[in-house]
């Protein structure tokens, strides 16, 4: 899906322009779970002033992923409430709070 649109139909109610400096316009794309609602990816891109978007990063491989109970040990496979931290090719981390099924 795609939309094109002019930096000058960006307006408010009041039919003013809201983009203040052109120079200094980034697009976000986040990429949501359907089922749980989790943000899985996001990224910013720099908006270039006549040719759209300059480029974009390609998106990181999951390199590791760890689980931890909630007093902070390591456990084998993520089960009740507890922690994921993922580290991506890239050096980023995510760590996020899941509920997994009880064995």
């Amino acid at each position: 899906m795609s939309h094109t649109f002019t930096l000058s139909e960006v307006v408010n109610v009041r039919g003013q322009e809201i983009v203040q400096d052109k120079d200094q316009l980034y697009g976000v794309v986040i990429l949501l779970n359907a089922n749980t609602g989790v943000v899985e990816n996001a990224n910013k891109v720099k908006v270039e002033r006549y040719s759209g978007i300059k480029s974009a990063k390609a998106l990181s491989e999951a390199v590791k992923t760890a689980y931890y109970d909630l007093t902070g040990r390591e456990i084998i496979s993520p089960e009740g409430i507890c922690i994921s931290r993922t580290v991506y090719s890239d050096g980023t981390v995510k760590v996020k709070k899941i509920k997994a099924p009880v064995k």
